[in-house]
């Protein structure tokens, strides 16, 4: 089964992605827990580098970077795993891409079409808070970061960013989770949205 979180910047998602791994991990199943762009591929690693960059790159230019990185991690990481029965769960995926990339100016028929070949989840959960709670706890991250906070993680982007999630939820079939609140209670949500899937 293949699992992925979504969400604005500051939402909880990389955090419930990992209380749903170690809650999964305690129930005997086998977990892989990832994320993009990868950490552990050179695709991620120079794409970290361009989204962090002072010369900002063209948009395009991101979105092929972001389809490259997912292209090894579908076929190192992900399908792999799939075949050998573990859960795969994703912090991000290609509707990330596709939210942040349109919302540039990248046409939406590029991005579907550099992203058509990877496979879906199965189950995408969106964890959803008001832009400015976001924007609140990326500050205080930052503080922890050398001050950094990158240019998506500005109000007005973020506010645009969750708009474009939730009309994609709605589309997509989603499951949107409220973010807000304490992270163990946003997994007790999890939890009952997934309990369907006999995990």
């Amino acid at each position: 089964m293949f699992f992925v979180f979504e969400g604005i910047d500051g939402s909880g998602k990389g955090t419930q992605a990992r209380l749903l791994a170690d809650h999964l991990i305690k129930k005997g199943r086998r977990v892989v827990l990832t994320e993009e762009p990868t950490k552990e591929l050179f695709t991620g690693y120079f794409t970290r580098i361009l989204l962090r960059s002072k010369d900002t790159p063209d948009p395009k230019t991101v979105a092929l970077m972001m389809a490259a990185d997912r292209n090894e991690h579908v076929k190192k990481v992900i399908e792999p795993a799939l075949r050998a029965g573990e859960i795969v769960i994703s912090e991000r995926y290609f509707w990330s891409s596709f939210v942040y990339q349109v919302l540039q100016g990248v046409e939406e028929g590029f991005v579907h079409y550099i992203n058509r070949d990877f496979p879906r989840p199965d189950i995408t959960i969106l964890v959803d808070v008001p832009a400015e709670v976001a924007l609140e706890r990326v500050t205080a991250r930052a503080h922890g970061n050398d001050g950094l906070i990158q240019q998506f993680e500005r109000l007005e982007f973020l506010r645009q960013v969750r708009e474009k999630y939730l009309e994609l939820a709605e589309k997509e079939g989603f499951i949107i989770i409220d973010g807000r609140g304490d992270p163990e209670e946003v997994h007790r949500k999890v939890l009952e949205k997934i309990r369907d899937y006999g995990l």
